[in-house]
């Protein structure tokens, strides 16, 4: 990212909170927050490589996992993962003592009446709803076949609300496969919160 190390030398955070992994920005987080001693947590969204992936892909992503471990996680503080499973797998390259699970947060006061507010027009009585990125690291194919599996009578339609991330034509061409086209609905990214919570608690 250009100008992070230039902002946070300048800055000089109390501590240093970096998201992600395998980019740029975690690397020059902990080079400022090892030459200013700050603390440094690292939140990982790890995700390991995308069995799909030519194996020379996923060999070279498996080398930056350890890579990053060694020049990232290592001088951590502390590593926030959001399962047990993450825990597993980050802990095959950063320190397991340092490894803390914390699961997204939700804010229950808002999603109290989360149902109560108008959705969009279109959208059926009853539905499956997936709310999240349209990625391929999702399992979304997985999700439509399993709708296809169910007996019709249970077969609602399945509604997805997210950014898409490339994977639309796949989730629609696996839905004509199985002959479920009609039930899938893709609405996309929807940034008012309202109409969010609507959407997912109807």
């Amino acid at each position: 990212m250009l100008g992070l190390i230039r902002a946070l030398d300048r800055d000089r955070p109390e501590i240093l909170h970096a998201h992600s992994h395998r980019y740029g920005h975690l690397l020059e987080a902990a080079a400022v927050a090892r030459r200013h001693s700050i603390p440094f947590v690292v939140s990982t969204h790890y995700h390991p490589a995308d069995r799909r992936e030519p194996m020379i892909k996923r060999g070279l992503l498996r080398g930056q996992d350890f890579l990053f471990g060694a020049a990232v996680y290592r001088r951590a503080q502390a590593i926030v993962v959001e399962t047990e499973l993450e825990r597993h797998r980050v802990a095959e390259f950063a320190p397991r003592d340092r490894i803390h699970v914390i699961p997204p947060g939700v804010d229950s006061a808002a999603w109290a009446h989360a149902g109560d507010g108008p959705g969009p027009a279109d959208l059926p009585d009853a539905y499956i709803v997936y709310a999240g990125r349209i990625a391929s690291n999702k399992g979304l194919p997985g999700l439509v076949e399993a709708v296809a599996r169910l007996p019709p009578e249970h077969r609602l339609p399945l509604v997805l609300v997210g950014a898409e991330w490339g994977e639309g034509d796949r989730i629609r061409s696996t839905a004509r496969r199985w002959g479920i086209e009609d039930r899938i609905v893709v609405l996309g990214h929807r940034p008012d919160p309202a109409e969010y919570r609507s959407i997912v608690g109807h």
